[in-house]
């Protein structure tokens, strides 16, 4: 029986992907495995994660995002209304074994906010099979795209900036529309918290 919400315990539903899995995506990036093979390694990763979730003891249960890529950026290249390049940003996380260097889209908002199509509702309606407690999907709150282009990626030409942070806000109202019709779940939206230290004050403000 399903627990009574808000639980006592929950988590954001990050986990670490495999490095079986991460290898199998960058065969399936390479071109050298098909769609198929990807999903079912996601698959097995997924099941792995919602035990482990199950087993000590949380109600609401995450796929891990070990269908993604990027938390963050598979979503919200999803989304209508941005442009690019083709030119990318390097990004650094710090941690105790060293430094990651990886990159991302550069991005640009050129038009309205839209959802051209459902996003993660087939990898919920997955989740939702195999679990036997609350599926949840995190998802990045409407602030997630805007903090990635900042203003300085906003084209003046195109609808106010108001108006592209209200179209984003009810985007992602649209987004969860479909994921509930699914079977209710718990989505839960985060968003990016900046300490203005030194490092990161030196860079322009979003």
């Amino acid at each position: 029986m399903e627990a009574a919400r808000p639980f006592r315990a929950d988590h954001v539903g990050s986990l670490l992907r495999p490095a079986s899995l991460k290898a199998r995506r960058l065969e399936r990036e390479a071109g050298r495995i098909g769609a198929e093979q990807l999903a079912a390694e996601e698959d097995a990763s997924i099941r792995e994660v919602v035990k482990l979730q199950e087993d000590v003891g949380l109600q609401g249960i995450t796929d891990g995002e070990h269908r993604r890529k990027s938390w963050h950026m598979d979503f919200l290249l999803q989304l209508g209304g941005w442009s690019s390049q083709g030119q990318t940003i390097p990004v650094t996380f710090h941690g105790k074994s060293g430094d990651l260097h990886f990159t991302r889209p550069d991005l640009a908002i050129t038009g309205r906010v839209t959802r051209p199509k459902p996003i993660f509702v087939d990898a919920f309606t997955f989740l939702r099979s195999v679990v036997t407690r609350t599926p949840k999907l995190t998802i990045p709150s409407p602030n997630m795209l805007y903090s990635q282009v900042g203003r300085a990626g906003v084209n003046r030409k195109a609808p106010g900036e108001t108006n592209q942070q209200r179209d984003h806000a009810t985007t992602s109202k649209n987004v969860k529309g479909p994921i509930a019709h699914t079977g209710g779940g718990f989505q839960e939206s985060v968003g990016y918290t900046t300490l203005r230290d030194n490092r990161t004050s030196a860079f322009p403000s979003p």
